[in-house]
């Protein structure tokens, strides 16, 4: 005998298993719409709160296993939400505590603490990673390996010329601009293994994650672009708008063990760049023990 014949159903659209299919797909499209929906509900919530989605949906999964729900339960579980949404805040609220104990509040750089203890973490670093390759050094390592080992991060001082001027003539307020925007500017250029510190007033470290050859032309690129486009500020005393033009003075020291003498060599080369004219660079040199201005090559 031939197949058996499906039963359409009452329209004429076809066999009854279609229906369920299609069912099934509107079913799901339903869910999917549904889910959807409270995501974006969800985002608008906790962009009220300060707290991000996907930091949401991380902790979230982790509470999820301990009380498993579907996403459409747990967002619905008022409950459930609250545990989470609680647990963020407070993991925020430490976040900013640390952060507020290692940064500048007014510049957003690293303050002497953070500076500190990341310099700490740096010279651990180096010191590892020096032991691990010292039996490679015995028998012959790559000129970049050597250069790694040798100079695994330089020091920047930063210091901004003429700064007591620009707080004498416009006032405080106006001081306090142009230091975030050198900061801005600074951190803008570095990369995310590099860090920025204030030191204190108006000087600034940077600490690249280079050999002392390419921290020159670092620097160099620094003092360009604090150079480029003047600040603007507003005159406490007459409320005007003033384009200030900032320069800086900037000193490199190459890499040693012993932090203070880095801080020690890149201080007397910043001091240097003063003395000879402001708004260049000096350099310490590990090989000869002596302060000299870096001269860019040429284009």
């Amino acid at each position: 005998m031939g197949g058996i014949n499906k039963k359409p159903d009452e329209e004429g659209q076809g066999p009854k298993s279609d229906i369920v299919g299609q069912e099934g797909a509107a079913t799901q499209k339903a869910r999917e719409k549904t889910m959807e929906t409270e995501r974006r509900r969800f985002e608008r919530r906790l962009k009220k709160t300060g707290i991000n989605f996907y930091d949401y949906v991380g902790e979230e999964k982790k509470t999820r296993k301990r009380h498993p729900k579907s996403p459409v339960a747990v967002w619905e579980d008022k409950a459930f939400e609250t545990q989470i949404m609680q647990t963020l805040r407070e993991r925020r609220q430490r976040r900013e505590v640390e952060k507020l104990a290692t940064h500048d509040t007014l510049t957003g750089a690293l303050n002497r603490r953070g500076y500190d203890a990341r310099m700490k973490d740096l010279q651990k670093e180096a010191e590892r990673f020096k032991s691990r390759f010292e039996d490679q050094q015995k028998t012959g390592v790559n000129p970049e390996m050597e250069t790694l080992l040798n100079e695994p991060f330089s020091m920047i001082t930063i210091d901004i010329d003429h700064f007591k001027n620009v707080n004498d003539t416009h006032g405080h307020a106006a001081g306090d601009v142009v230091l975030k925007e050198v900061a801005r500017r600074i951190r803008d250029r570095l990369r995310t293994n590099d860090f920025l510190a204030r030191w204190g007033g108006e000087e600034f470290r940077v600490i690249p994650r280079a050999a002392n050859g390419s921290a020159p032309k670092l620097a160099e690129e620094l003092r360009k672009i604090i150079e480029k486009d003047p600040v603007v500020v507003k005159n406490e005393k007459t409320g005007g708008t003033v384009y200030v033009n900032v320069t800086i003075s900037v000193g490199v020291s190459s890499y040693l063990e012993a932090t203070e003498k880095m801080e020690e060599y890149s201080d007397g080369a910043m001091y240097a760049a003063k003395q000879h004219g402001r708004n260049c660079v000096w350099i310490w040199e590990k090989e000869t023990g002596k302060y000299k201005p870096h001269k860019p090559q040429s284009p």
